[in-house]
């Protein structure tokens, strides 16, 4: 995913499909299968999901909606917000998330600036985030919320706020590379079931990624990467090529998993690193169904549901054992 203080997210969505988007073929074929895949179309362009742990998904639709989907039908049910900047407006919707209160707060990236709705679409308030660009949202376990934000500088910070939104201070969760040509466009935060707080960033500087782990107060208590191979500086400093794009973090269980556009703009495809919650790296799989560089992905009871704005434009539910 590609930030910038406007428009760069569109920077690598070029990427070349020499997997070709099988995947509307491959999880259609797969809807009987042992796998149990299901595809919800009918998006302009989902870019990111939140379940309400009652039967519903919603999901960020850049068109300027929040698309609120029955998974028991499947179907979309309701179309919340519109576009433009007024109250209970969206400009590029980013990312969204249930709050402590149970209403959905979204990532106005357009607009720079949180909106906050009930479920059924009714507009409670806007928090402005004047000088840092919102980029990711989460809920943490005693209901405050967190959100990763992009500011000047080239740092990515974490800004936790209370049910009142009142803000209760933010963090540096990203440290510059002195190898690094570009500021870093791809990043993402994940929290697990014990609090932790989770960055993955695409540095650009001989890692494919680099994944840290905070607690709640920003104190680091692990710092991980991998190692891009054999790559020019020149290459993994251009995110179009860098092997290693953060297409997505998530956590699960006592697991962590990686989605990363495997190749760049060369090859296409995805593949997922998972780690454990100890910071012990176990396994890289392909995975089955999306094919393109940048997704969204949730995992709950053992499902994985994902959209997917640089291929289909569809939600994609399949099991989770499908990245073993």
């Amino acid at each position: 995913m590609c930030f910038s203080i406007k428009k760069r997210l569109r920077m690598h969505r070029c990427v070349s499909a020499r997997w070709a988007f099988r995947a509307v073929v491959l999880v259609v074929a797969m809807s009987s299968s042992a796998l149990g895949a299901t595809v919800i179309g009918g998006f302009t362009k989902p870019v990111a999901i939140a379940l309400d742990g009652q039967g519903y998904a919603y999901v960020a639709d850049e068109a300027g909606y929040v698309r609120k989907v029955d998974l028991a039908a499947p179907a979309i049910v309701a179309a919340l917000g519109s576009p433009g900047s007024g109250d209970g407006q969206f400009d590029q919707p980013h990312d969204v998330a249930l709050d402590g209160n149970g209403d959905l707060v979204v990532v106005d990236r357009g607009n720079n600036r949180l909106v906050v709705m009930t479920t059924a679409g009714q507009f409670v308030r806007n928090v402005p985030l004047a000088g840092k660009q919102p980029l990711r949202v989460s809920k943490w376990t005693d209901g405050s919320l967190l959100v990763l934000e992009f500011a000047p500088g080239d740092l990515l910070y974490v800004e936790r706020f209370d049910t009142s939104y009142h803000s209760l201070g933010s963090w540096v969760a990203s440290q510059p590379c002195s190898l690094r040509s570009m500021p870093s466009f791809e990043a993402d935060m994940a929290i697990d079931a014990a609090g932790a707080i989770w960055v993955a960033e695409h540095l650009g500087c001989g890692e494919e990624y680099r994944l840290r782990k905070y607690s709640v107060d920003g104190a680091l208590q692990g710092n991980w990467s991998r190692v891009a191979g054999q790559l020019s500086p020149e290459t993994l400093a251009n995110a179009h090529y860098a092997v290693g794009l953060i297409a997505d973090l998530f956590t699960a269980g006592n697991e962590v998993y990686v989605i990363l556009g495997a190749g760049g703009a060369e090859s296409g495809g995805l593949e997922v690193d998972v780690w454990t919650t100890s910071g012990q790296y176990e396994r890289r799989s392909a995975l089955v169904g999306p094919a393109r560089p940048w997704v969204r992905a949730v995992a709950d009871s053992g499902w994985l549901y994902i959209v997917d704005p640089g291929g289909t434009n569809n939600l994609i539910k399949l099991q989770l054992s499908a990245l073993q």
